[in-house]
């Protein structure tokens, strides 16, 4: 009997880690109507609710999370324009006409400002490895580094999510406040981004200004196709990518090449 219930225990452990899970999240900053009213024209667009969406996929250990491409569909689908322009009155010396108001403005391109949504994450569980691409909107920087080690505080605090029973659990990595749901009825240890360490996948998380919210749980009988990404540039640890040592050697390079080219 308790060979029975182990080898229970040994196919249930198995069947979870190989589980097959597709989800899809939406990164939403947290702004009242008021906040957003006060925010300049050109940046609206950045603090639209439920609209960037990003998909994570899970397979025998491995997870990658990486953003919906903002495309052609994205555009016709939220019905963002690629470029508008911002227009803007200045009142100057009335001229030999007698007009006294004059039309200025700049062009906004949408296309180059949703580069600074793009991201990628990649997870290797069993050999605590994270590969990560992150964007400011003008350079992408790559991360080669290890897990978060979240040392997550389970609370008994439950609600439903997406027709899931969820948990509450906090963390204060590095001096933030983090808040995480996640449901015990899908028993893998993912989530979204660099969110992951809890017995169950997490469907919410709260971080500042920030939520990750599930909209979309899919657990799949077909196995995923995860590709390991291949950087080509140099890479960091979140630790060396947080303290500005990506930047300073952005800036290094751009000084080299003002010298190069004097």
């Amino acid at each position: 009997m308790k060979n029975y219930v182990l080898l229970c225990l040994i196919f249930t452990n198995c069947y979870l880690f190989s589980q097959n899970t597709e989800v899809r999240y939406y990164h939403n900053y947290v702004i009242t109507n008021e906040e957003l009213n006060q925010t300049p024209l050109e940046y609206r667009m950045e603090f639209l609710q439920n609209t960037f969406s990003y998909t994570l996929k899970y397979n025998n250990g491995i997870s990658l999370y990486t953003n919906d491409e903002f495309g052609d569909d994205f555009f016709e689908r939220t019905g963002i324009k690629k470029q508008h322009f911002i227009h803007k009155e200045e009142v100057t010396e009335e001229d030999e006409l007698g007009n006294k108001v004059i039309n200025t403005g700049h062009l906004v391109d949408n296309v180059e400002r949703l580069k600074s949504k793009e991201l990628l994450y990649y997870k290797d569980f069993e050999n605590n490895k994270v590969l990560a691409e992150l964007s400011d909107g003008m350079d992408t920087y790559s991360v080669d580094d290890k897990l978060f080690e979240w040392n997550w505080k389970i609370t008994d605090e439950t609600k439903e999510i997406t027709g899931y029973t969820c948990r509450k659990a906090i963390s204060n990595l590095m001096g933030y406040h983090f808040e995480a749901w996640y449901t015990e009825d899908i028993s893998v240890s993912i989530g979204p981004e660099k969110f992951d360490g809890l017995p169950g996948l997490i469907l919410y998380v709260r971080a500042g200004k920030m939520e990750y919210i599930a909209y979309s749980i899919k657990l799949l009988e077909n196995p995923v196709t995860i590709n390991k990404p291949v950087f080509n540039q140099k890479t960091y640890t979140f630790s060396k990518l947080y303290d500005g040592s990506a930047q300073k050697d952005k800036n290094r390079k751009q000084d080299s090449n003002i010298i190069q080219k004097d």
